[in-house]
């Protein structure tokens, strides 16, 4: 489906992506020692990593159904995606 970039689309033989694994886990190890393995700053970071991504979905969901909301003609399926909306 090509949602990834080039570089993370290959799988392994677990059929898993394995440079995205790799990358992930290098991003892992540098956050782990930039913040001293200090787990009360890394959980406040996965705190705001959480915040962001929920944030980030959620004007994603909006956008999906204002765009809907904005071709559909019938009443019924219109009250139905003001609901979906909020």
């Amino acid at each position: 489906d090509r949602y990834l970039p080039r570089q993370l689309h290959t799988r392994g033989d677990r059929l898993a992506f394995s440079n995205g694994i790799v990358l992930l886990a290098g991003a892992a190890i540098l956050l782990v020692w930039v913040y001293g393995a200090d787990s009360t700053r890394l959980i406040q970071l996965y705190i705001v990593g959480v915040f962001v991504s929920f944030t980030l979905s959620q004007t994603g969901m909006v956008r999906h159904w204002n765009r809907l909301l904005a071709d559909e003609r019938d009443q019924a399926q219109r009250r139905h995606m003001i609901r979906s909306r909020a």
